[in-house]
């Protein structure tokens, strides 16, 4: 028992009246027993409360001391919810087979044509269809592996002249597609449970509130991947299954198997370049320095750093490699960052741009009633009559001053530009972005090498976010489908910690919102308010009473595990959203002269709970870091 000696007193406990010579070899130096896991548990919880100015209460369905392992039964359990979960979500896809589609699908079908019907030289140069193929090599590799089977559904898919074509067959075809591509997202999410499983214990004896079956929940049923893939329609999570395995990876310790899996993720889509910073410092400090806790450059492992620049390389060398050959690499670089397309997308994201460019349109309306700024608009008005901005909105507005408006709420493509504020360029974005990822790569550096594998992945996986976030508020033109890369890995530290499931919950709340927009058609607006607000009504359940140990003082009337400025926050969005579904139309009747407007405080009001879990993640990141 002297291995005992120096552990923190509350790992030790006094022996209890009754205690004989059977539980004497239990005994501690100091004269203390050693605590089991479930008392060691409950004390840990009791020291959270005190630390977060609450108490702790006993759970009543928490099993006694000495109770018979059940650890086999817990284990079939905890499957048959996992089982249960996902054949419930699968029937769900099926079922959204026959609903609304966006321009995606028409972009999906024509990739397949063109990788199926036209020689590799011409993927990156055919522009037929204005859905020219614009994602790295790996995917558009997929594509023509998809294609091969897709002729036996319907060969006239695979036409590049057949523009906008949508057989039953077709439509049978892609949908089935994405539903098998998630089985991807399937084996990490499981993945996700067995780690969950290994690292915490739960007290309840309902297994709806365990750590694995909570987590599967959240991430299975995920309304975002449910909008933006299997009604929208893209491939999201087949990818972010990619991502969240390669974060496993690195909860593991397995850095070749993590590098692996984010070079395949980013050479099949580059909106992970989002995330690339934080893998690479985390990787590069984890596996080249580590032995040396104080950075010696003497200490740096080449074999390491070779291993892990092999893998990219090697990812990278077999998507790109061909074009390279072909001498397109410079046309296919232009294909995959098109700056042309300007600061934000037709529908803003919630990002500081949309905060930005609202301001600016407030400022615009003021100009034109108080006349307090003369702004000069000919190049407002030169891009906005250019044949290349052919998707402003199809309501023209009279007025230089709405024209001017109208540049930056309009369109898809096009370069509008602010009207007070001054233009920003992506060079201002960018550097903006690496200033804001500065705190979280910081702290990935910062971390410490040899940790215990589950120890230290809550480290790497907070500042990925934090990384990610940063990207997603700053960069140049910003899709709103991009926070989903936010939310998916948060999912995992929201199972351990009530802090971070209180981040997880209001970035769910706004940035599933922002995404509702996607959805338009009269048949789907009721269906996407129902699917938001049963996915984030259950998140607060399932985490309500996986924390309910915790109850802190002066929060009577908020919403769990949230303080009353956030449930403020949280209940606005009933009064913005009764706004954009009825009032703006059917009460004032803007419809017509504003058609922007309900995107707009969308948008805006979505990117200042983004802009709040940042600031907090932030914070978080210094004060881990000291």
């Amino acid at each position: 028992m002297e291995e005992t000696r120096g552990k923190a007193p509350w790992l030790r406990r006094p022996p209890m009246k009754g205690e004989g010579i059977a539980s004497s070899s239990r005994r501690d130096s100091s004269g203390g027993t050693l605590m089991s896991a479930e008392e060691r548990l409950r004390m840990m919880r009791v020291i959270q409360a005190r630390e977060m100015g609450g108490s702790y209460h006993e759970d009543p369905y928490a099993p006694h001391a000495g109770a018979p392992d059940q650890a086999t039964r817990k284990d079939n359990n905890k499957s048959s919810a996992f089982t249960v979960l996902l054949i419930a979500v699968t029937t769900v896809k099926l079922l959204l087979f026959t609903s609304y589609r966006s321009t995606d699908f028409e972009v999906h079908r024509n990739w397949l044509a063109i990788t199926h019907s036209l020689p590799m030289r011409q993927w990156y140069v055919d522009a037929t269809s204005e859905w020219t193929l614009d994602y790295p090599p790996l995917f558009a590799w997929l594509e023509f592996c998809l294609s091969h089977i897709a002729r036996f559904f319907d060969a006239r898919m695979l036409k590049v002249q057949n523009l906008n074509y949508s057989s039953p067959q077709t439509i049978l075809f892609q949908r089935l597609t994405v539903v098998l591509a998630d089985s991807v997202y399937i084996y990490a999410v499981s993945e996700g449970c067995r780690l969950l499983t290994s690292r915490l214990t739960s007290r309840s004896r309902n297994i709806l509130y365990s750590p694995a079956t909570v987590y599967s929940l959240l991430m299975l049923w995920n309304v975002g991947l449910l909008i933006v893939d299997h009604i929208h329609f893209q491939y999201n999570g087949f990818l972010l299954g990619l991502l969240q395995l390669a974060v496993f990876r690195v909860v593991e310790r397995r850095f070749l198997a993590a590098a692996f899996y984010v070079s395949v993720a980013l050479n099949m889509k580059h909106i992970f370049l989002y995330m690339a910073p934080a893998f690479g410092v985390y990787l590069l400090r984890q596996c080249c320095f580590p032995n040396s806790p104080h950075l010696d450059i003497r200490e740096f492992n080449v074999k390491n750093f070779a291993a892990l620049g092999s893998i990219f390389a090697l990812v990278t060398a077999i998507a790109f490699g061909p074009f390279a050959v072909f001498g397109q690499l410079p046309q296919v670089f232009r294909r995959l960052f098109p700056f042309q397309r300007g600061l934000t997308h037709a529908y803003w994201a919630p990002n500081v741009w949309a905060l930005y460019n609202g301001a600016d349109t407030a400022l615009t309306v003021l100009n034109k009633r108080f006349h307090f700024l003369v702004q000069s608009v000919q190049h407002v008005a030169d891009s906005a009559s250019s044949p290349d901005n052919s998707t402003l909105d199809a309501v023209p507005l009279v007025g230089t001053e709405q024209l001017k408006i109208q540049s930056l709420t309009g369109g898809v493509v096009g370069a509008g530009e602010p009207n007070i504020l001054p233009a920003v360029s992506p060079s201002v974005t960018m550097c903006l972005t690496i200033l804001g990822m500065f705190p979280a790569l910081w702290s990935l550096w910062r971390a410490k090498v040899g940790t215990p594998n589950l120890a230290s992945g809550d480290v790497f996986v907070r500042g990925l976010v934090g990384v990610t976030l940063s990207s997603f508020l700053f960069g140049w033109h910003v899709h709103e489908k991009a926070i989903l890369l936010a939310i998916v890995p948060l999912t995992w530290l929201a199972i351990s910690s009530a802090n971070d499931a209180r981040l997880f919950l209001l970035l769910s709340t706004a940035g599933l919102t922002g995404l509702h927009p996607l959805l338009f058609t009269p048949s789907e607006i009721p269906l996407k308010y129902m699917m938001i607000f049963l996915y984030i009504y259950a998140a607060f359940k399932v985490l309500k009473d996986r924390f309910s140990v915790v109850r802190l003082p002066g929060r009577r009337y908020c919403l769990p595990l949230l303080n009353r400025i956030e449930t403020l926050y949280v209940l606005g969005f009933l009064p913005v959203e009764f706004y954009n579904a009825v009032v703006h139309e059917s009460i004032l009747g803007l419809c017509t002269k504003l058609p922007f407007l309900p995107l707009m405080v969308t948008s805006m009001y979505c990117a200042i709970g983004v802009v709040y879990v940042y600031v907090l993640i932030v914070i978080d990141l210094f004060r881990l870091s000291r």
